[in-house]
């Protein structure tokens, strides 16, 4: 008898013959169509010709999706006994994409998304042309994300997105998503940028209008604050200025004007400490104010004095980094001091490597 049943997306079937349990599939394996028809045919008493057509439709509905016990368990709820069926399958014929993405399916109800997310890009890979596949994966590493930014790995969440956007490049969500994970890090622009593009894929989503709101808001806050900090800067008020402009730069990351001052206000405080650590810090601190402002002589004259305070008898690097000074602003203040400390340790060394009968550094 040939029992017939319709489960949602594949038809599959259950052959039942009379001393039929003695072939199993496994023995199918690398056989030709008329060698197992022979067996089908010794197995059933079907006539050879019938046993040529039941074999070719039993292996057309076999190979068509997840077999009907693992769907029946997915539909009943039973997430995890599904999986296990499913598992069985694919260690029988890895290529099956439609049980890669029941199996898919079955991992998120379970809360594994992770494991989700493997199995559909499997079946992604088997049938790329697949259009529900495509999709659905993009839906996954949408969700993902959305999970790790509120984890704040946010590195990882744009990695997901910007998964999701190959495989869906016109979904609006995706940039809005990614806009929502720059806004939480404090890329205040990146994140505007990224909500002007979900905006041109869907117009109408008052969300995005929202978000506008909130970043003009957060970059009136952080204007607020670096005003403060650059004040307190000038005021020679190290610490508390470094404190109002960490929390500028939270708010606002891309804010380069608090960043630079943060950054100066950090290295003249640790400068102003004296420890060896402390002025190998404010060295670093130093060097970050300079990457932000390539041309200002500033960072790097308390750089120079950094070096030189932190080592009496290593000339060398603080005229190095005077001599930048120069380089980089030749008409300024700064320049003429960075001569004057200049002159001061060439004339001090010379009196040392006198004195010593050596040369120095």
């Amino acid at each position: 008898a040939i029992v017939f049943h319709r489960p949602t997306f594949c038809l599959t079937f259950e052959l039942r013959f009379y001393n039929f349990s003695a072939i199993q599939r496994s023995r199918w394996n690398g056989r030709g169509l008329e060698e197992n028809a022979l067996l089908l045919r010794k197995g059933t008493g079907l006539d050879y010709r019938y046993s040529v057509v039941w074999l070719g439709l039993l292996l057309f509905l076999n190979s068509c999706g997840p077999k009907k016990e693992s769907r029946i368990q997915f539909d009943a709820g039973n997430y995890r006994e599904a999986i296990n069926l499913l598992q069985q399958e694919l260690a029988s014929d890895s290529t099956n994409a439609d049980a890669w993405q029941l199996l898919g399916r079955a991992y998120e109800k379970v809360g594994l998304l992770d494991s989700a997310v493997f199995a559909v890009k499997k079946a992604h890979t088997i049938k790329s042309h697949s259009g529900s596949i495509r999709r659905e994966l993009a839906r996954l590493y949408i969700l993902r994300g959305k999970k790790r930014r509120e984890e704040k790995a946010y590195k990882t969440a744009l990695n997901d997105f910007e998964a999701a956007g190959e495989l869906q490049p016109n979904l609006s969500e995706v940039y809005y998503q990614k806009a929502l994970t720059y806004l939480d890090a404090g890329y205040l622009d990146k994140a505007e940028s990224n909500l002007k593009q979900a905006a041109e894929r869907s117009k109408n989503d008052p969300r995005l209008v929202e978000k506008q709101v909130e970043i003009a808001e957060k970059r009136k806050e952080a204007e607020q604050l670096y005003q403060q900090g650059k004040a307190l800067y000038d005021r020679r008020k190290w610490t508390q200025a470094a404190r109002i402009l960490e929390k500028a730069v939270g708010i606002y990351a891309e804010h380069h004007e608090a960043k630079y001052y943060m950054h100066m206000a950090r290295g003249r405080r640790l400068y102003k400490k004296g420890s060896v650590t402390a002025l190998w810090d404010a060295i670093t601190e130093f060097g970050y104010a300079a990457n932000i402002r390539p041309g200002s002589p500033e960072p790097l004259y308390y750089m120079a004095r950094s070096y030189e305070k932190k080592d009496r008898n290593d000339f060398s690097m603080p005229v190095e980094v005077y001599q930048k000074v120069i380089d980089v602003a030749p008409n300024s203040e700064l320049a003429r001091k960075a001569k004057k400390r200049i002159a001061y340790l060439t004339n001090l060394k010379k009196k040392l490597e006198k004195f010593w009968g050596k040369k120095l550094k």
